[in-house]
Order: structure tokens, then C-alpha cells, then sequence
């Protein structure tokens, strides 16, 4: 059973799509709930790790390894990979297309972190605010629940941020190589020597 079947998407499915599918999911899954069980959501966890990440989802769909086992080193050639493959559709230099969209992913994902960690911050002042006098306190377990996604963002965001920046020691190893123009002294001995007038 793939990822997306198991939170019961398509692939086209929307992040916020994916989102929605997850939370469905793992309320069904939880192993309090009448059918559902630990393994149940824990696979519902693992789908949502994957699918719920760009770059892990982009992994998936491409090679249909969801990463398990995958080491820092290897996520770092694939974002190389990645970006080596999209700085052939521009004009420039490739090393510095790279580069420069390295550090432009380590910019948004710190925004991203520190975003997250202000939320968490406001929902745990904000999780006393609401008591209830019997029973489970839904509020309670609305924030819990969001605290839980965010959790798991901040250290999504950890993660990009170390695969970027071993990308980025690994791109220390390449270098721009000047295409000089071919030079007509060379153009003209070789059509010499194929006996070819000279120009």
C-alpha cells in the first residue's frame, strides 16, 4: 500500500489536502479508537512524514522510496541533483544557480523555523486559557494536536537545514570551468591539416 493510500489521497493531492487526509487518518488510526491500532498509526505517521515534507514527497514520487534509511549524505546528492537538473534551464553559471538556491532554501526554512517556534510558544500560553470542569477538554487536545505538527515541522526544517548544508560542502568539490571560445588559430590548423582552404 502506497503513502497516498494510506491517508487516502490522490497523488495530485494538495499539501493542505495532505494535511486534512492525515489529521482523518490518524483519528481513525489512533490506537484508542475502536478498528484502529498501533501499527495502523504508524503507518499513517510514516505516510504523513513523507508525503507532508516537499523534498521527501518529491523523493517518493520519483523513486517510490519513501527514505527510510536514507543518510543526510544521500539527501544532500539528491538536492544537488535536483538543483544540477534545474540550473540547465537557465543561463549563467550552474555552480552559482545552485548556490544561490541553497542559501535562498536555508533562508525560507529558517523563516519557517522561527514562525513555528513563535506558534508554539503562543499555543502553550494560550493551552491554560480554556478549562473545562468534567470531561476531556477539546481545546486541550486541539492544541496538543497542533503542538504535535509543528514539532514535527520544526524538525522537518532541522533536517532541510543539515541537508542543505552538507549540499553545500559537497558543492565545494566542483568548480566552473571558462568555456573559452575556440580560437581560429585552432579552427584554421585543423582545417589545414583535413585539407580544407584556410579562411
Amino acid at each position: 500500500m502506497s503513502h497516498y493510500e494510506t491517508l487516502g489521497v490522490p497523488r495530485s493531492a494538495s499539501a493542505a489536502e495532505i494535511k486534512a487526509a492525515y489529521r482523518r487518518a490518524s483519528s481513525a488510526a489512533h490506537p484508542d479508537r475502536e478498528g484502529g491500532s498501533d501499527a495502523a498509526m504508524q503507518a499513517v505517521n510514516r505516510a504523513y512524514e513523507v508525503l507532508g515534507n516537499p523534498e521527501r514527497r518529491a523523493h517518493y514520487d520519483a523513486t517510490g522510496d519513501d527514505g527510510e534509511g536514507i543518510s543526510i549524505e544521500g539527501e544532500a546528492q539528491a538536492m544537488l541533483c535536483r538543483l544540477f537538473s534545474e540550473s540547465l534551464s537557465v543561463d549563467g553559471s550552474s555552480l552559482d544557480f545552485v548556490l544561490r538556491a541553497l542559501f535562498a532554501l536555508e533562508f525560507e526554512t529558517e523563516q519557517s523555523k522561527t514562525e513555528s517556534s513563535l506558534r508554539v510558544a503562543k499555543l502553550r500560553r494560550r493551552r491554560g486559557t480554556v478549562l473545562r470542569r468534567t470531561g476531556e477538554n477539546m481545546f486541550h487536545a486541539q492544541v496538543d494536536r497542533e503542538l504535535t505538527d509543528l514539532d514535527k515541522r520544526l524538525k522537518a526544517c532541522d533536517q532541510l537545514l543539515q541537508v542543505a548544508e552538507h549540499a553545500r560542502l559537497l558543492l565545494k568539490d566542483y568548480e566552473t570551468v571558462v568555456d573559452a571560445a575556440p580560437s581560429l588559430f585552432l579552427r584554421t590548423e585543423s582545417l589545414a591539416y583535413f585539407g580544407s582552404p584556410t579562411p
